[in-house]
């Protein structure tokens, strides 16, 4: 791209047509320029990294619905409405989780508050029941796409983690503004049936209805 001072750029008075054009036509803004410009002003697009540069990458291209990476890209930049935020604006609220009273963090709100605990467990043994990872670890890949060393990567993981991040969002938010109950089996077979419209089961295999 040229600036004033190149060579290639008539010294004195600068035409900003010129400018413009040679912007525009700077081989940066070739090929998909949304993900570019998603890419280079997401937390961790740009040095320091946040996030691995090959994950974050595989995030913005693997398979999931849309509003489903919107809520998981909340996740991964902290922008989640927890209770003790809310609290400091409304002092009546509790700060603690609203499903099991205890103390709520981002990683409690998406994995570790125990009616959601049993929700991923059931997904993951389902959708992914050959990923062998520790909770820590894959607590890990969810609040910062890192995983351990020689872990294989598949767009099912990527797929299955959207998709249940959003649909726990989801029953959290009924239950907490419209008094919905937060049951696993219909929010599980929510999650199945999103996956499956992705990644369809193979033929005769048994589909868990749960």
């Amino acid at each position: 791209m040229g600036f004033i001072g190149d060579p290639d750029i008539p010294q004195g008075h600068i035409e900003y047509k010129y400018l413009l054009h040679q912007w525009a036509n700077d081989p940066f803004w070739i090929g998909n320029i949304n993900q570019r410009i998603r890419y280079l002003h997401i937390s961790g697009g740009l040095p320091p990294y946040r996030f691995p540069r090959t994950m974050i990458q595989q995030f913005w291209v693997a398979p999931m619905h849309p509003e489903a990476r919107t809520v998981w890209y909340k996740v991964l930049i902290q922008k989640i409405p927890l209770q003790k935020c809310v609290s400091r604006f409304r002092p009546p609220t509790s700060s603690l989780c609203v499903l099991c009273h205890q103390e709520e963090t981002i990683e409690h709100f998406v994995y570790s508050c125990p009616l959601k605990k049993t929700i991923w467990d059931t997904t993951l043994a389902v959708n992914l029941p050959l990923y062998f990872l520790q909770p820590v670890d894959f607590c890990d890949f969810i609040l910062h796409l890192r995983l351990p060393p020689n872990t294989t990567i598949h767009s099912t993981l990527f797929t299955s983690c959207a998709t249940t991040i959003h649909q726990i969002w989801c029953a959290h938010w009924k239950f907490k503004l419209e008094n919905k109950p937060f049951h696993e089996h219909p929010i599980v077979r929510m999650i199945n049936t999103r996956i499956a419209s992705i990644h369809p089961p193979p033929p005769h295999s048994v589909v868990i209805d749960y």
